[in-house]
């Protein structure tokens, strides 16, 4: 299973429309709900999505449900 980060992350908001850090963090929340309930579910799940310190959070909520995490990070020179 893909979840895409972004579609969670620029999902409609009613007015007040949260700050930048309360919709990221709103963000996060769902992408481990989701990661979670497909894992219970025996599917395997890839997540895109940028990654700065939620991480080792991350790491420490799905850590009781012994799965193998492999994380890769893409980059590109500044030329490209």
């Amino acid at each position: 299973m893909l979840i895409e980060g972004d579609d969670l992350l620029h999902m409609q908001m009613t007015e007040p429309v949260p700050t930048w850090e309360e919709r990221l963090s709103l963000a996060w929340m769902n992408i481990l709900s989701v990661t979670r309930n497909f894992i219970q579910n025996d599917f395997h799940v890839v997540i895109d999505f940028v990654v700065e310190d939620e991480f080792e959070w991350f790491c420490r909520q799905i850590s009781d449900l012994n799965v193998q995490l492999k994380y890769a990070v893409l980059h590109a020179d500044e030329e490209t």
